[in-house]
């Protein structure tokens, strides 16, 4: 497991023009400290179309702040998997606001999550 500290080096990658299109950190542990990093390099300037996060431990903080960078014009991200997390209805709702605006997001992966009540889409 990579933890927080894998998911901040790869987000430092990132930030630093690292071309990389896909990147799978699924069960790896990692908190909103490390999903915060990589939404936060999502932000600065990224290549990356696809996001596998499934099976950590982010909840609505780390969500947030992926949504805030998948809310920017000059996002490219098409995929985002945040399913098996404790992302609950907040964090849900931030992600569905943006997937809805979004002119690249075309799936997001929400499944056994922590959500109390339906979201729309």
């Amino acid at each position: 497991c990579i933890g927080d500290g894998g998911a901040k080096a790869f987000a430092e990658a990132l930030e630093g023009g690292c071309p990389v299109e896909c990147l799978g950190l699924g069960s790896n542990e990692i908190s909103d400290e490390g999903a915060s990093a990589i939404g936060r390099a999502l932000a600065l300037r990224s290549a990356l179309t696809t996001l596998d996060l499934h099976a950590n431990d982010i909840s609505c903080r780390g969500a947030v702040v992926l949504a805030e960078a998948l809310a920017l014009e000059s996002s490219v991200l098409t995929t985002l998997n945040l399913g098996q997390n404790k992302v609950s209805d907040r964090g849900a709702e931030a992600l569905s606001s943006t997937a809805m605006l979004s002119s690249s997001l075309t799936s997001l992966d929400l499944s056994w999550c922590e959500i109390s009540e339906p979201v729309a889409l």
